[in-house]
């Protein structure tokens, strides 16, 4: 019973953890470069709420 438990513990973990660490990596990262690349550590914020926007504009219209 333990050993099933253990495994299936093991099986959410690796479900789970997997995407919030890549998210968490890769949120931090995104913060850096958009640090490094702003004047004003204050527009960080606005730089990274407007990279949704600009990423989708860039791909144009569904469907085409």
């Amino acid at each position: 019973m333990r050993a099933a438990q253990s495994q299936a513990l093991g099986s959410q973990r690796r479900l789970y953890l997997s995407p919030l660490w890549m998210f968490a990596w890769f949120s931090r990262v995104l913060c850096e470069e958009v640090g490094r690349n702003v004047s004003d550590p204050a527009e960080t914020d606005e730089e990274i709420h407007a990279l949704p926007e600009a990423l989708i504009a860039s791909e144009g219209p569904p469907g085409l």
